[in-house]
């Protein structure tokens, strides 16, 4: 029986619904085809260029101002 994957935005409540897996994996069974909403443009941008690079958030402001990120 095939079984389609799901995923639905915490933000919008929004749900859209993906094929069936060639393969349904563990992880898949594990989780009841339901999968995490991927996340926004620019939704991690401080956790990357801040923690990750260093980056301040004055300077992380400027970049996003500039429009480089």
């Amino acid at each position: 029986k095939d079984e389609l994957l799901s995923a639905e935005d915490p933000a919008s409540g929004r749900k859209i619904t993906l094929s069936p897996p060639p393969h349904a994996t563990d992880y898949l069974r594990e989780c009841d085809l339901k999968l995490d909403f991927p996340p926004r443009l620019g939704q991690h941008n401080l956790d990357i260029y801040g923690a990750g690079l260093g980056f301040s958030e004055d300077e992380i402001s400027r970049l996003h101002e500039e429009k480089i990120i």
